[in-house]
C-alpha cells in the first residue's frame, strides 16, 4: 500500500524515517519583529474597524430615512382617509371637528390649527 493511501479501516500507516522524513527544520522568521508585526496588525484592525463603522453608519442612515418615509406616507394615507369620511358626512358635529383639526398638521403642515 502507497503511504498516500488509506486501508478500508480507517488507520493509516506513518511514513518511512519519521514523521518528518524528508523536511528540513525552518530557519527562517515568520515575523519581521514581534513589535513590527503587532504595528502592523494594529493599524490593520484599526483601519478596517473604521471602515466597518462608516459601513454601518451609511447603512443604518439609510434604513432610517427610508423607515422614516414609509411612517410619513403612512401617515398622509390615514390622514387623507380620514379627512375623506369627516368631509363626506352631511352633518357636522364634535367628531368631524375633531377629525379636520387633527389631519390639518398632517395634510397641510403650514396651517395654523
Amino acid at each position: 500500500m502507497a503511504e498516500s493511501q488509506s486501508p478500508q479501516d480507517g488507520s493509516f500507516a506513518a511514513p518511512r524515517g519519521g514523521a518528518h522524513a524528508g523536511t528540513r527544520p525552518f530557519t527562517g522568521s515568520y515575523l519581521d519583529s514581534p513589535d513590527v508585526e503587532t504595528g502592523h496588525v494594529a493599524h490593520e484592525v484599526k483601519v478596517n474597524a473604521r471602515q466597518l463603522l462608516t459601513q454601518t453608519k451609511g447603512e443604518l442612515s439609510e434604513q432610517a430615512q427610508a423607515q422614516q418615509q414609509r411612517v410619513a406616507e403612512g401617515l398622509r394615507s390615514i390622514s387623507d382617509e380620514l379627512s375623506t369620511m369627516a368631509n363626506s358626512t352631511e352633518d357636522g358635529g364634535v367628531a368631524t371637528d375633531l377629525v379636520q383639526q387633527a389631519v390639518t398638521p398632517i395634510c397641510h403642515p403650514q396651517r395654523p390649527m
